[in-house]
């Protein structure tokens, strides 16, 4: 048993107590989700459009994920190709993180997982690979709509359904489009196109 500012606890009820903090702190992550969503869907929030090299927004994704990484084993490649993009960098790299992070929660202990980018006429195409079980076609567009998970083997993971459609978000007013298909290998490849820089 513990001693808590009460006195002893139990093993079962300090076990108890800490699911509910853990349940308490994603209840305030999906409400503070949600306030982001509708101020990215209502436009009062205003992005800062300019030209920032891509290697930023991959740096920052990579960087914020280290810890969820080490904790499964998970190596990340990161090939940026020296491509600028036009983007509010504070808000692509959060989709690039929420990608990443994705990517980490459906791999498997000691998985890969590969960040591409490739130049089109008007665009560049940035891509998330992982080693999971994928996206079925069929759940290919309802997981970017709010509270949507895929199938039952994605869905064996607690989530909210939330980080997805703010990506959709975020990308749309870039301008961009977002999507999932299928990565070499069966696994998950999340995308999103946003304009040159």
């Amino acid at each position: 048993s513990r001693v808590g500012r009460y006195g002893a606890v139990s093993d079962e009820l300090a076990n108890r107590l800490k699911m509910a903090e853990d349940n308490t702190h994603r209840l305030l992550e999906m409400v503070g989700k949600l306030l982001d969503l509708d101020k990215l869907e209502d436009g009062t929030i205003e992005l800062k459009l300019e030209p920032v090299p891509l290697a930023t927004i991959v740096g920052g994704a990579i960087s914020a994920t280290v810890a969820q990484r080490e904790e499964k084993g998970i190596s990340i490649s990161g090939r940026d190709h020296g491509l600028v993009v036009t983007c509010d960098a504070h808000y692509l790299t959060q989709v690039l993180t929420n990608l990443v992070a994705t990517a980490i929660r459906y791999s498997p202990s000691g998985g890969a997982i590969a960040i591409a980018a490739e130049e089109l006429e008007h665009y560049v195409l940035v891509s998330v690979s992982d080693q999971g079980p994928g996206v079925p076609e069929a759940s290919r567009l309802a997981i970017f709509e709010r509270f949507k998970q895929s199938d039952a083997v994605r869905d064996q993971k607690s989530g909210f359904g939330l980080g997805l459609s703010i990506c959709k978000s975020i990308v749309a007013m870039h301008g961009g489009q977002i999507g999932v298909d299928t990565a070499p290998g069966g696994g998950a490849r999340f995308w999103f196109k946003v304009a040159k820089g």
